[in-house]
């Protein structure tokens, strides 16, 4: 059953969220109230993942009282995940257990689909669902010839093996797909149909094609080395813990029932960064027309720059029954009127951030040239200092400085401009993509069973012990931990303790070389606590970090973008954070410098201030736009919409030059004080 929402229960979901600071507005105290399968379409800064958590305040307590039913809260990324633990996870633990679940997307398809059928199919568990991995063991088991599918003859595995090593990346990116008529293959999850066919040489005369024959024994021999694979290796993709999911979700439809049961309250949050794949499990699964169910789906269509794609293709198809909160918190009317022409798919965004002192900030253009380019973080310092001094902007403000632009990379860099070619001292490689351990369990699974080694594991444990102290904010004086810092700071410190760790690190190997994950886990808690009471004063360890070690054994890495590696720039005084667009989504800034970078050659079209004049003048995205024109709007959108205070962008001056009068009428400040001091 729903629950009902007091205005006591409002005051209180205020008081843990915002203190004595704050309050919901009626627009967000509606949502908060709303129980029915809608969408909600929020603007940058609307604070909706905030409305969410009162709503989730409120749940947990009347759960407890009454009964309503399991939770489910998903989100795209481990940090909106960690980001509710964080701030509700003290108040309401009972969230974070059952019958509720709060993660990713993925973890939940791993956990309640993939994995269970998974171990159905071959009668033990992945040890990894990961896609880096995935992609060395594969290429490595194909190369090695270590996996030979039997049943053919010399000749059809050429065959294959020629049709492979034609298709560069093949054999580490041909996914399985299912429907009513059978399994498919696809490059990719959501890719283009593979067709089997003959590859021509160059120049290669009287070509012919495999016959039906031939092509049948290619996609067998493919289909068999898969499944070979994931039963040899233990290891499938992330693309693939759909395929298991949607196969666990034909041949047992039951098991739909059974995750209704459990959960009749969903929520997905950041929607617009779920693909077409997870929308249409999640749809097939929970989408209902049972009374006392709720199903929202929140976020911002303008804002879906998931990755380092753009996606312009709307896999998000909105729901008949919607809600707005138009409201933005973070931006001033200056603001958020100029982000307003850039979105696609346009809702009213109204600048709700009403500080006197920073309605009348206007946004300032800063014109430069090919030769003063690498002057350009300097004249923001110069405008963010000058609004300092009157007063406009903190001199000690709660949110950073940041630097943001869409391409970082570009295959031919001296000549095209890239966030770079602003800031030389830029490091292209911080931020990449890497390894997110997020469980006790994942890092057991870090260990190779083929080529087990001691040294490793001891490394292993020795980071995920680095982790927990984390968790508890158990700091090196002004750092985090590292494992060489940790070991040293045991040894010479807690000589006693020392001893201890290495017999508990023993006990622990010992464990996993017998596979025996649970009593790995079980010694490793206590090494966890042992450590922390005696470092920091008896103290327990948190909610986070028995979290950390207790979820269930499930063996599986993430895979997140590690923008807190960050390039940080100190320029007078002021320190500057350097990224791209893509790094910062979802950040508040206090102040953002938009660089324009290189985007393709349209016609005479690179640069944002080339595709969208018209928009920087005020009118609003056409649907006729071309595709890389709306692509550059999506990243805009986004970019712009992340200052409380000051907004800045970049352009070449003889892209504006002939638009000035124009861009001020709009509401721009234009600054040319690069050039004229050059004159």
């Amino acid at each position: 059953m729903h629950p009902e929402v007091s205005a006591r229960d409002i005051v209180r979901a205020e008081q843990i969220l915002f203190g004595t600071h704050g309050v919901f507005d009626d627009e967000r105290k509606l949502y908060i109230r709303s129980f029915d399968t809608l969408d909600v379409l929020a603007v940058p800064g609307s604070g909706k993942t905030t409305a969410l958590l009162a709503k989730l305040i409120i749940m947990a307590k009347h759960q407890k009282e009454k009964g309503c039913g399991g939770i489910l809260v998903l989100s795209h990324t481990n940090a909106a995940v960690d980001q509710i633990i964080e701030k509700i996870g003290k108040y309401c633990p009972s969230l974070f257990v059952y019958p509720n679940f709060i993660g990713t997307i993925q973890r939940f398809v791993d956990t309640f689909l993939a994995i269970p059928f998974f171990e159905l199919k071959f009668g033990f568990r992945p040890d990894n669902i990961e896609s880096e991995l995935y992609v060395n063991k594969i290429e490595k088991a194909y190369s090695s010839f270590v996996i030979n599918p039997s049943g053919f003859s010399s000749n059809e595995i050429k065959n294959a093996r020629y049709f492979i090593n034609s298709n560069e990346g093949l054999i580490s990116e041909y996914r399985f797909n299912q429907s009513d008529d059978g399994i498919w293959f696809t490059r990719g999850l959501n890719g283009k149909i593979i067709e089997i066919k003959k590859p021509r040489r160059a120049n290669q005369r009287n070509y012919v094609d495999f016959n039906d024959s031939e092509k049948q024994k290619i996609w067998d021999w493919l289909k068999k080395f898969k499944v070979l694979f994931w039963k040899k290796f233990r290891t499938i993709h992330y693309d693939d813990a759909y395929f298991f999911s949607n196969a666990y979700v034909k041949e047992l439809p039951r098991i739909c029932g059974i995750l209704k049961e459990r959960f009749h309250h969903i929520f997905v949050d950041e929607m617009q960064d779920m693909d077409i794949h997870q929308i249409a499990l999640l749809d097939k699964i929970f989408l209902s027309d049972e009374p006392n169910r709720t199903f929202h789906r929140i976020g911002d269509k303008n804002q879906s720059i998931f990755s380092y794609d753009v996606k312009l293709d709307d896999v998000w198809q909105q729901r008949a029954r919607t809600m707005t909160l138009s409201k933005s918190m973070r931006l001033s009317d200056n603001i958020a009127k100029r982000v307003q022409p850039f979105a696609l798919n346009p809702i009213p965004l109204l600048g709700a951030n009403v500080e006197s002192n920073v309605s009348a900030i206007k946004p300032y253009i800063i014109l430069y040239s090919e030769s003063n380019i690498t002057q350009v973080l300097e004249k923001y310092v110069s405008i963010i200092k000058s609004l300092q001094q009157s007063s406009r902007i903190p001199m000690a403000p709660k949110h950073k400085f940041k630097v943001i632009g869409w391409r970082k990379y570009s295959s031919d860099a001296q000549s095209k401009t890239i966030v770079k070619s602003y800031c030389p001292g830029f490091n292209q490689e911080r931020g990449k993509s890497k390894l997110q351990l997020e469980y006790l369990c994942d890092f057991f699974a870090c260990c190779s069973w083929e080529e087990f080694s001691s040294t490793t594991a001891t490394e292993v444990i020795a980071n995920a012990l680095v982790k927990v102290l984390a968790l508890q904010n158990i700091r090196d004086t002004e750092s985090e931990f590292t494992r060489i810092k940790f070991e040293k700071y045991l040894k010479t410190s807690h000589p006693s303790l020392y001893e201890e760790y290495n017999i508990l690190v023993y006990e622990i190997i010992k464990a996993l070389v017998q596979r025996n994950f649970s009593v790995a886990q079980t010694k490793f808690k206590v090494l966890a606590i042992k450590v922390v009471q005696q470092i920091n004063q008896g103290t327990a360890l948190s909610l986070s970090a028995l979290q950390f070690i207790d979820t269930a054994n499930r063996p599986s890495m993430h895979h997140i973008d590690t923008s807190n590696e960050e390039n940080i720039f100190e320029v007078d005084g002021i320190k500057l954070h350097v990224g791209t667009v893509h790094s910062v989504k979802g950040e508040t800034h206090c102040a953002t410098l938009y660089l324009e970078t290189y985007y393709y050659l349209d016609g005479n079209k690179s640069f944002e201030s080339q595709r969208l004049i018209d928009q920087l003048k005020g009118t609003q995205i056409p649907p006729s736009a071309g595709s890389r024109t709306k692509q550059s709007a999506r990243v805009v959108y986004v970019g712009f919409s992340r200052p409380t205070h000051l907004l800045c962008v970049a352009c070449r001056r003889d892209r504006i030059l002939g638009h000035e009068t124009e861009l001020e009428n709009a509401g721009w400040i234009i600054d040319d004080t690069l050039n004229s001091s050059q004159s």
